[in-house]
């Protein structure tokens, strides 16, 4: 995604909302984003996408029917999991930014993945 210096106009490196100096017209400016270039919504089209970062550790909960997981926020399941959990979703339609549905042999990996971990702790 292309950045732009608020004076000039001209492509800057920087990420945006940062502030700097501009290596173009070296002025010190805020980053702004092409609203031409911004992703869009996978579902409505809509470029109000937000993403979310949150680092939990071993803290996360996963409940689905029935059972329930305790742990690193799972893999594959329409956010990336791991120590970190991060969503990318729109603002417009409320919806995460993945592919849908999800196989249920991609869910039931979390509780294999989950003995692993148990079976390598007792070893």
């Amino acid at each position: 995604m292309k950045k732009y210096c608020v004076e000039c106009g001209k492509e800057v490196k920087m990420y945006s909302g940062e502030e700097g100096n501009c290596f173009n017209c070296n002025k010190r400016v805020k980053v702004k984003i092409n609203p031409e270039e911004l992703p869009r919504c996978k579902f409505c089209d809509s470029n109000r996408l937000a993403y979310i970062n949150v680092k939990g550790g071993d803290t996360c909960i996963f409940k689905y029917k029935g059972k329930e997981y305790e742990g690193s926020a799972p893999h594959d399941l329409g956010f990336e999991g791991g120590n970190y959990l991060e969503i990318d979703y729109c603002l417009e339609c409320g919806r995460i930014q993945s592919e849908f549905p999800i196989p249920e042999a991609i869910v039931e990996k979390v509780w294999e993945e989950e003995e692993e971990v148990e079976d390598e702790e007792d070893n």
